[in-house]
């Protein structure tokens, strides 16, 4: 909806207000001062609203500030499916230093790319994806590097647990590479690996323990599925 003096307000259902309104007034090559969004609801994002609603908005915004009227786009099906991409497609890089004997990873370097498609839309993934990648290990040297990489097609976004869902296999994936190459098994790595109370992540939260920010069960957890399945070999 067109404003005075060059104004305008755009109603958008998404989950990245701030984005979205620099990205119309970039369009429009006004201030972001001189443009107001709205989101009356969001609907069913999952992330998927981070970057993908913004071609629609500045649409809407341009058809406004050119005819001074009220403009309204809404996609046929068909083409929001040709329009959009879906979760960016991702690599992993890595190199470990490892204990043969407990097969405890004492450095890890890894490198996360992600094929954001024509547009910046996994950056959340990548941003995620490098917060999250030690999940429940702990590695003494450790160092996550994530990045998107453009590629000449529609642009792919966020999705329910961006790059999470990637980075948490992808470390799964060096332990049980470890466990391969010194023949134990992977479930043994895994437990040998997990950090302890006291702790801290890449981030400096302090695990469970004494002054620990953060309560820490996943040992607990763990021992309780063993004795439950009577060891892993109960495993199915």
């Amino acid at each position: 909806t067109p404003g005075e003096d060059g104004k305008v307000e755009v109603f958008s259902s998404n989950q990245s207000l701030a984005s979205t309104q620099s990205a119309v007034a970039s369009a429009l090559g006004v201030k972001e001062a001189d443009v107001t969004l709205v989101c009356r609801r969001a609907g069913g994002g999952y992330g998927g609203k981070l970057s993908a609603q913004k071609p629609a908005a500045i649409a809407a915004a341009i058809g406004a500030a050119l005819t001074g009227a009220s403009v309204r786009v809404h996609n046929e099906r068909v083409d929001d499916m040709t329009m959009m991409g879906g979760r960016a497609p991702a690599r992993a890089e890595y190199r470990a230093a490892y204990d043969a004997a407990s097969g405890v990873v004492h450095a890890l370097w890894l490198k996360l790319t992600f094929d954001s498609g024509c547009t910046t839309g996994a950056m959340g993934d990548a941003s995620m994806a490098a917060q999250n990648a030690d999940s429940a290990y702990h590695t003494a040297h450790y160092f996550c590097r994530a990045a998107i990489r453009k590629q000449p097609h529609q642009g792919n976004t966020s999705c329910r647990a961006p790059g999470n869902i990637f980075s948490i296999p992808a470390h799964e994936l060096v332990l049980e590479h470890v466990a391969a190459l010194i023949g134990a098994r992977a479930e043994a790595v895994r437990e040998a690996n997990f950090y302890q109370p006291g702790d801290a992540t890449p981030g400096g939260d302090v695990l469970g323990g004494a002054g620990g920010e953060h309560n820490w069960t996943v040992d607990e957890l763990w021992a309780r599925a063993k004795a439950a399945g009577d060891g892993w070999d109960a495993r199915r």
